[in-house]
């Protein structure tokens, strides 16, 4: 009888178990479409992360949750959820039905980082969530949405915003250690320009930044 129980609890065991990886193994086998999309990280099979569009509204209200990032791992046969965010996000052009992922590397690790569109303005400035990956993990960077038209500097280890307005503007950000938003604090203010001012402007602001950072290196030592 003990024997029986033992065999029984150990089928149970094994039944849960089967039902949790396969649970896993159809969230990796479905297809992505214009609500859905997954993507393997850390090149490791048991990691996956997910983008779900849960609300397709038309609509500019921030407060309103439009996708969920998920990201999932398969540990001991089971899904195991290490994150979860509901966030506003609204392609361009307005009202498209599909969110899509880009990956670049915002923190100069080698490693490319998770972008996901935070929405678009009237002026065709966008705006990114940031979430660096590392170690088998994916964190926020609080306030990177803000940041109009991001581009990463690999060379100098910047970021730079060129951002259209009424006048437009170009500023210069960076991530700290503790994966804060820093503004460097440098804004060049354009009223007409052309790609080769804005070049050449940003070219001798970097080179200041750069000397500003040199001098507080030195200071440290």
């Amino acid at each position: 009888m003990k024997r029986l129980t033992i065999v029984i609890f150990v089928l149970i065991i094994a039944s849960c178990s089967s039902r949790f990886r396969n649970e896993f193994e159809e969230l990796l086998n479905e297809p992505n479409n214009a609500y859905f999309s997954k993507y393997k990280l850390f090149d490791d099979e048991d990691y996956l992360l997910t983008l779900t569009t849960i609300d397709t509204t038309d609509s500019y209200d921030v407060d309103k949750k439009t996708v969920v990032l998920r990201l999932i791992r398969n540990l001991s046969g089971k899904v195991d959820t290490v994150l979860a965010d509901s966030l506003f996000s609204r392609n361009h052009p307005a009202a498209e039905k599909e969110t899509k992922i880009k990956f670049c590397d915002f923190n100069f690790d080698g490693i490319n980082d998770i972008l996901i569109p935070a929405g678009t303005d009237p002026r065709s400035n966008s705006g990114y969530y940031l979430y660096i990956v590392s170690n088998k993990n994916i964190e926020y960077v609080q306030g990177f949405n803000e940041i109009g038209n991001p581009e990463p500097d690999s060379i100098n280890h910047l970021i730079g915003s060129l951002v259209l307005a009424g006048p437009p503007f170009y500023k210069f950000y960076e991530i700290g250690s503790k994966l804060e938003l820093k503004d460097l604090g440098h804004t060049i203010g354009f009223v007409d320009f052309t790609n080769e001012d804005v070049d050449s402007l940003v070219k001798v602001e970097v080179e200041l930044i750069m000397k500003e950072k040199q001098r507080t290196t030195n200071s440290i030592r």
